[in-house]
C-alpha cells in the first residue's frame, strides 16, 4: 500500500504560494511572516506592556529589522520603542561604577530574568551572553526569534512533502533553498531520509544553476559578445541569493 501520504496543512499550502516565486521559497515566506510581525508590532502592540520589555531586554531589534522600521515608516511606535531602549542605555551608563567597562550586550541579572519569562514571546531563545562578537550583538532580537522559529516550521513541511510530485515540481522552479536554509534543514531533521531527497533535487537544481553560471561567463568573453544573453543573465543575481539567501532575510 505504501507509506500514508502527509497530511495537508497551511504550511504546505503557504509553500505551494511561495513556489510560484524565484529563489529560495524559505526566504520568501520568512520575509512575509517577519513583515507580518512587525506592522503587528508597531501597529498594534506597541503599548503592550511584554512586547515594550522584550524590545529593551534586547537593546533594540538588530540592525536589519531596525532599519525595517523606517522602511515601514513607522515613526510612532519606532520612537515609543526605540525611547525606552535609550532610556535603558542611560539607565546602564547612570548605575555603571567610574573606571569599569560597560558591556551593553551582556545583560544584568534583570534583563536575564525578563527574557527568560517572555520565552513563549520572542520563542524561547537564548539570552546573548559576555563577550559576544559585535557582529551580532542584538542575539535576543524579538524579530530575529520570529524568523527562527518560522524558518524551522516551513523547513519541516518542506522535507514532510519533498516527494510528493506537485510539491516537487513547484519547488524545482524556484530554484532550491538557499544554501542556509539547506544546512539548516540538513544539520536539525530527523527524518534522514527525507534529507537524502531534498539533498538529490538540491543537487539536480545546482548543477542547473552552475550550467548557467558558465554559459553567462562563455558570453563574456570577447569572442562570443556578440551572442545574445538568454535565461543565464540573471544567473550570477541568482548565484547570490543561492549562496547568502534573499536580502533582507537577515
Amino acid at each position: 500500500m505504501g507509506a500514508p501520504r502527509p497530511s495537508r496543512h497551511n504550511p504546505y499550502f503557504d509553500l505551494l504560494d511561495a513556489c510560484k516565486q524565484r529563489g529560495c521559497p524559505i526566504c520568501t515566506l520568512v520575509l512575509g511572516v517577519v513583515r507580518h510581525y512587525l506592522e503587528a508590532i508597531v501597529y498594534e502592540c506597541v503599548n503592550d506592556p511584554p512586547t515594550r520589555i522584550a524590545v529593551v531586554a534586547s537593546h533594540g531589534y538588530c540592525n536589519d529589522h531596525t532599519w525595517q522600521l523606517h522602511e515601514m515608516r513607522a515613526s510612532l511606535g519606532a520612537a515609543i520603542m526605540y525611547r525606552d531602549v535609550l532610556r535603558g542605555v542611560m539607565n546602564s551608563i547612570a548605575v555603571r561604577s567610574a573606571g569599569s567597562r560597560l558591556s551593553l550586550f551582556a545583560p544584568r541579572k534583570y534583563y536575564l530574568g525578563v527574557l527568560s519569562r517572555l520565552t513563549s514571546f520572542v520563542n524561547s531563545a537564548e539570552p546573548p551572553g559576555i563577550g559576544r562578537s559585535l557582529a551580532d550583538p542584538h542575539a535576543a532580537c524579538p524579530a530575529c526569534q520570529v524568523r527562527e522559529r518560522s524558518e524551522l516550521g516551513y523547513l519541516g513541511a518542506v522535507l514532510e512533502h519533498i516527494d510528493e510530485m506537485e510539491f516537487l515540481e513547484a519547488f524545482r522552479g524556484t530554484g532550491g533553498l538557499c544554501i542556509v536554509h539547506l544546512d539548516q534543514a540538513a544539520s536539525t531533521a530527523r527524518d534522514i531520509a527525507a534529507v537524502d531527497r531534498l539533498l538529490a533535487v538540491q543537487v539536480e537544481l545546482l548543477q542547473s544553476l552552475d550550467a548557467e553560471l558558465s554559459e553567462f561567463l562563455r558570453k563574456q568573453d570577447y569572442r562570443f559578445r556578440a551572442e545574445d544573453i538568454g535565461h543565464e543573465g540573471d544567473s550570477w543575481i541568482r548565484a547570490l541569493a543561492m549562496v547568502a539567501g534573499k536580502r533582507g532575510v537577515r
